[in-house]
């Protein structure tokens, strides 16, 4: 579950029937707020266990590949930088 609902305003300001029925068309968990502070440890606690299931399941490093652009801002930089460059561009405009 991904998708957490937690209640946490007064059941008189929301009711619960909704939160459990948006809760199960997205597979999400419905949590119940308490005035004991259970419901604090329930989401912390799911969240925790989503994060270990996702780290364990994404083997794939993230790998950057904007080097591969640097030649090309480079030499777009060069071109800027030449005296006169912006006002050819304008003239030809």
């Amino acid at each position: 579950t991904n998708v957490i609902f937690w209640q946490i305003a007064s059941t008189q300001l929301s009711s619960e029937s909704d939160f459990k029925n948006a809760s199960s068309l997205l597979g999400g968990k419905y949590i119940k707020y308490s005035s004991d502070g259970s419901d604090v440890d329930s989401v912390l606690a799911l969240i925790e266990k989503n994060f270990k299931n996702d780290e364990q399941s994404d083997n794939a490093r993230y790998e950057d590949g904007g080097y591969l652009l640097l030649p090309a801002l480079f030499l777009l930089l060069l071109f800027w930088a030449r005296k006169g460059f912006v006002a050819q561009l304008w003239r030809r405009a």
